[in-house]
């Protein structure tokens, strides 16, 4: 009995050492990380919330009551949830907190206000030099969920909302404009825009678009719009299939962009990317230097007609 007695002794008084000694660490910093944003189990010294006394989870380690992925879920079930989950909480990977204390809000290694965390594994999306300012802010998660969401790549909301979120002025361009392009009824501003910035294009765009009015005809001035579209609407005269804006064989688009002198039009001067209130996503208005001329277009079953001040009324008719 007397030998229990002096066992049992021993174990309180090293079970208050070694309080003592967590405690210590806790508010020194020696031990446990450094940083004024403590966990709040920590913060409240229960440390037994996660950690066992005495033996802990096969599959755990530090002595923790559970493995990460489930002891982290505990408490933190919201993070879990979603059909697209950053991988290292798929995984069941809490790295980028510390589960004591930090430096930083949410108990984070590094300022999330930087992306240093973010390019700890990603590859650096910033110093572009056309630049998406919420990337070169470093304010990744403005549009990325860190933890999981029901969209893909963790965005936090379907992509043209999101979009449209910091973007506002094309809500009402949208109401005003019930034709969209396809990508847009889609949703997928990305098709055509790297939301992450560009070091070639303007706008993010993916491939290049010239901004000048009036051109001499190359691929390469419009090689965007060719990502989707037949490059044969601009580069064939004669033609029955490479676009339907022909009068019989004659290609109009040729007419109109195929020019070997800097007279040829730009896409942009008769379409809007976005959308427009008259098919083909035929734009109202367009400005050119001092001129501001307005496009009427009227389609018709086999062809349309055009109204606009760059040129005399015309209509073409696509079988003769």
């Amino acid at each position: 009995m007397l030998k229990f007695a002096r066992y049992f002794a021993s174990l309180l008084i090293l079970c208050f050492l070694g309080g003592f000694i967590s405690i210590y660490a806790l508010e020194d910093g020696n031990e446990l990380e450094k940083g004024n944003v403590m966990h709040t189990p920590v913060k409240k010294q229960v440390c037994l919330d996660c950690h066992s006394a005495h033996t802990a989870d096969p599959e755990a380690n530090a002595i923790l009551k559970r493995p990460k992925q489930v002891l982290c879920k505990i408490c933190h079930s919201e993070i879990f949830e979603g059909n697209w989950m950053h991988l290292p909480i798929k995984k069941g990977d809490c790295g980028c907190h510390n589960a004591h204390r930090a430096p930083y809000k949410y108990n984070l290694r590094t300022d999330p206000e930087d992306a240093k965390l973010c390019y700890a594994c990603h590859s650096k999306k910033n110093g572009k030099k056309f630049a998406h300012p919420p990337v070169e802010e470093g304010r990744c998660t403005a549009c990325h969920s860190p933890h999981g969401t029901d969209y893909q790549y963790q965005l936090r909301k379907e992509t043209k909302e999101l979009c449209m979120s910091c973007h506002i002025k094309f809500k009402d361009f949208f109401k005003q404009n019930p034709k969209w392009h396809p990508v847009l009824n889609e949703g997928h501003c990305s098709n055509c825009h790297d939301p992450h910035g560009s070091d070639e294009y303007r706008y993010f765009l993916r491939g290049n678009l010239s901004d000048k009015h009036l051109n001499v005809f190359t691929l390469k001035a419009f090689e965007f719009c060719f990502i989707c579209h037949d490059y044969r609407l601009a580069t064939e005269q004669v033609t029955t299939n490479a676009t339907g804006f022909r009068s019989g064989k004659r290609n109009l688009h040729f007419a109109h962009v195929n020019k070997k002198t800097l007279s040829g039009k730009n896409c942009l001067a008769c379409h809007d990317p976005h959308g427009s209130d008259q098919n083909k996503l035929i734009r109202r208005r367009r400005k050119f230097g001092e001129y501001d001329y307005t496009i009427d277009f009227y389609k018709t079953s086999d062809g349309g007609k055009c109204h606009v001040g760059c040129h005399s009324d015309q209509e073409y008719i696509r079988n003769k």
